[in-house]
């Protein structure tokens, strides 16, 4: 079944186009990963998606039903969540806080509540506190609720801001360049922790460079080049694909090479 289709989707920024007549289909319960060179159209998919940018030509569904022209909190309260290229934690705010953040998306708190301190907010406000403690073992980050997010390291960090996207309950997780600044160690961690979200039930789309984290994590990954789709394929077939190492190796490099 699925849970994302975008069909002819394009988006210039003044004479260059970033997506040219895209399409994409992503089943419920995978991880897709979304591969190419700096500037090949990846990271505005995301946007376009999320409703950050608008496209000029095409259309996206999730789950059936029109997201084009929606608000990012409007296609974030449907079940769309995403990371960043740069961790985007608050930094004057604990790791715990920092993950009840992300929570509020999910609450029905009113200003009168929060005023008045309710018996309907005081036990909203405990599930919001256990469902933090439960996010943070899950990351194994329980024993760094309490420190401050601009203390944490960098790869802590990232695993912070994957908890925040976690509050929010997303049933379609896109992650942009997680493994970026992590060493072999941490990108192992990364792995298990992504294969455990995909097993609790969401799917994934994730835009990476590591080539590592691509192969060993994905079901399967498009290659896009200059906004168009290059190639599309499990894991094997886009590692033996000639016109994808071509991009990255380079046409004449891979010529030599063959």
């Amino acid at each position: 079944m699925l849970i994302l289709e975008a069909n002819r989707l394009s988006k210039n920024f003044g004479g260059l186009r970033a997506l040219d007549s895209l399409d994409i289909e992503i089943e419920h319960g995978e991880i897709f990963g979304l591969i190419g060179p700096n500037g090949s159209g990846k990271t505005t998919l995301l946007n376009v998606t999320t409703g950050f940018l608008k496209p000029e030509v095409g259309d996206i569904k999730y789950k059936g039903k029109p997201i084009k022209g929606l608000q990012p909190y409007e296609i974030a309260a449907r079940g769309i969540i995403r990371t960043f290229q740069v961790a985007t934690t608050l930094s004057d705010l604990t790791a715990k806080e920092n993950i009840i953040a992300g929570s509020y998306l999910k609450t029905n708190d009113t200003l009168w509540g929060s005023f008045f301190n309710t018996r309907g907010y005081k036990e909203q406000k405990a599930k919001m506190s256990q469902k933090a403690n439960q996010v943070l073992t899950f990351l194994g980050m329980e024993e760094r609720r309490n420190v401050l997010a601009g203390n944490l390291a960098p790869a802590e960090q990232r695993k912070l801001e994957i908890g925040i996207a976690l509050a929010a309950e997303p049933e379609l997780l896109l992650l942009d360049e997680p493994a970026a600044g992590l060493n072999a160690e941490e990108c192992d961690e990364l792995l298990k922790i992504v294969r455990s979200i995909q097993h609790e039930g969401a799917t994934i789309i994730i835009v990476e460079h590591n080539m590592k984290v691509v192969m060993n994590l994905c079901t399967r990954i498009m290659v896009i080049d200059y906004g168009r789709k290059v190639a599309e394929g499990s894991p094997p077939e886009i590692a033996h694909n000639d016109e994808v190492i071509s991009i990255y190796l380079g046409r004449d490099v891979h010529a030599k090479s063959k």
